[in-house]
């Protein structure tokens, strides 16, 4: 996921609704970090604490954000979103 020496507290992925330039955060985490090319993974968060109406759900916003200091980069190949609704 990151370049090799990116360390585990240095991304955070937002969750929240509202616009893309400025979208109301509802919740975070720190992901697990997986370095260099071969450490591939798929790697799961359940937001239905925060993400918890039909509204919420259908303007989900997702934050990727990286915070090193040193230039090292956080590499993505997917995002995707399963929602599962019960009324």
């Amino acid at each position: 996921m990151g370049d090799n020496g990116y360390k585990n507290a240095e991304l955070t992925w937002e969750i929240g609704t509202g616009t893309l330039s400025s979208p109301t955060v509802l919740g975070s985490t720190t992901p697990g970090n997986l370095n260099g090319q071969s450490n591939e993974a798929v790697v799961e968060w359940d937001v239905s604490s925060w993400i918890d109406t039909v509204a919420e759900a259908n303007d989900i916003k997702l934050k990727v954000l990286n915070g090193n200091t040193k230039g090292k980069k956080v590499n993505l190949d997917q995002i995707y979103v399963v929602v599962n609704y019960t009324p």
